[in-house]
């Protein structure tokens, strides 16, 4: 299984490091433009995953060649689709069997697992963060 390119988000991250190395290490406010950097490409991730794990759901269901049925399961499982916890995306992958499942978890390692949780949690950080909970705005 692999998941597809994430373009938007890769030029994100792209454009915010080039911008974040061009300031000077003596630029009293890099800190604080990496901290917003950082924010962006969180959300960015977080929003083209979404879109990428419906995209893939929508492909397989199109497979079945019954739109109806389709419309059905995407209204009935709407709250599934849109939470991408790695959890989440397994019991997603188990809607189409157990074998999906498993086959989704093999071609997750734990370090991938991990990396990809913390940016989950940085992105509801930032997102449901009341002030000063990630940076002392003062």
């Amino acid at each position: 299984m692999t998941m597809p390119h994430l373009s938007r988000t890769d030029f994100v991250l792209q454009t915010s490091k080039a911008h974040f190395e061009a300031l000077p290490a003596t630029d009293p406010n890099k800190a604080l433009v990496g901290v917003f950097l950082t924010f962006l490409v969180c959300i960015s991730f977080y929003s083209e995953m979404e879109l990428k794990v419906l995209a893939m759901v929508r492909a397989r269901m199109a497979v079945a060649g019954d739109p109806k049925l389709s419309n059905l399961i995407e209204a009935s499982k709407r709250g599934i689709l849109s939470r991408i916890k790695k959890v989440d995306l397994a019991e997603c992958a188990g809607l189409f069997g157990s074998d999906v499942r498993a086959a989704f978890n093999a071609s997750v390692t734990p370090q991938d697992a991990t990396l990809y949780g913390n940016l989950i949690t940085q992105r509801h950080a930032v997102a449901h963060s009341e002030d000063g909970q990630l940076v002392d705005w003062t």
